[in-house]
């Protein structure tokens, strides 16, 4: 598995896109 620092980061980044071109 990920390091779970990583893995949160990526997280967070997609969710930023996400709002960000909604």
């Amino acid at each position: 598995m990920a390091n779970a620092g990583e893995t949160k980061r990526k997280y967070f980044l997609k969710v930023f896109f996400f709002f960000f071109f909604c």
